[in-house]
């Protein structure tokens, strides 16, 4: 478990990134009880891991809220950092040494469904302390599972891709977005959904098919974990207030207007002549779960098609207001 480097997932909407997220939670899950493994679950679309709310291995209840979240990572930075000061008194230099010593510590899963929604909302916040962790937390028994459907350079840095050894890419738009995720402008030919490539640490890509895990499989295994070790206990409490500093909590009276906005995602889709809620995130440089009401609102306006399964969203001529 130790040796497993910190984890990127790249791809386009709808290639297989949050099945393989599925797999990993639910194939550690079973490997390894509570006791020896905690997962921390951040799901800003509050969907994905919504079945995952009686794990018994959480350390947080599923955290849906970007602030909250920036919250963990800071309890996570000095939960690292109290732990290699343990490592340190007792003369082991890594976690698993310490459990070798007959010590009891859980390794720790941070498992991210989409860091652009905190990178464009929580940036000064988050990308620091995402450094901290990914520069030091291995050895802590932290490691980090980070999956994104935004590649571009102001959501995945340098520095954060640097010191994420381990990348996964399915299917890409562009070579310049697989080039993103792992170095190389291959991810763009993959066949969907599930074809991905995997970059060893070495630089060497491996071609893969990820297995997929229906949500009645999901079911069953959540259950039979439940029933095997009871309800979760969390390892600490989160805050019932967003924090004041961050952006979501400061209402901005100088911003445009919903209407602006929805002016700007207009002339965006008539341009490129392309519509998604990551297109928009990237192209107006905001979070989530505002391209996606723009995105609806798009619709409802019949400026775009109803989403059909992975195809492009059709651009319609918007309906006389």
């Amino acid at each position: 478990m130790r040796r497993g480097p910190h984890l990127l997932v790249g791809g386009s909407s709808g290639q297989g990134k949050s099945n393989l997220l599925n797999c990993i939670i639910s194939g550690l899950a079973r490997l390894l009880p509570p006791e020896q493994l905690r997962f921390v679950l951040f799901d800003p679309k509050c969907v994905e891991f919504v079945q995952y709310s009686a794990l018994p291995h959480l350390a947080f209840p599923v955290i849906t809220d970007g602030a909250k979240f920036v919250y963990v990572l800071r309890w996570l930075v000095c939960e690292m950092e109290k732990r290699l000061k343990e490592f340190a008194r007792a003369t082991c230099r890594n976690i698993e040494d310490f459990r070798k010593a007959g010590n009891q510590m859980p390794y720790l899963v941070v498992i991210i469904d989409e860091i652009a929604d905190l990178i464009l909302n929580f940036g000064k916040e988050v990308e620091p302390l995402i450094a901290r962790l990914t520069a030091l937390a291995r050895a802590a028994g932290i490691h980090l599972v980070v999956a994104t459907q935004v590649a571009d350079h102001k959501v995945l840095s340098a520095t954060l891709r640097c010191n994420i050894p381990g990348r996964i890419s399915f299917k890409t738009r562009s070579g310049s977005e697989s080039k993103i995720i792992i170095d190389a402008p291959d991810a763009d030919v993959l066949c969907a959904p599930g074809d991905m490539l995997v970059r060893q640490k070495d630089g060497t890509l491996t071609r893969a098919q990820c297995a997929y895990l229906s949500g009645e499989e999901e079911a069953r295994i959540i259950e039979a974990v439940e029933k095997q070790y009871g309800s979760p206990k969390v390892l600490a409490s989160l805050p019932n207030v967003v924090f004041p500093a961050m952006p979501k909590s400061q209402p901005d009276t100088d911003g445009p207007s919903e209407e602006e906005m929805y002016e700007r995602a207009l002339e965006v889709v008539r341009t490129t002549n392309h519509a998604s809620t990551s297109h928009l995130q990237r192209k107006m440089g905001i979070g989530y779960n505002h391209a996606a009401r723009l995105i609806d609102l798009l619709e409802e306006r019949g400026v775009i098609g109803p989403q059909v399964g992975a195809q492009p969203r059709e651009i319609l001529k918007p309906k006389q207001q």
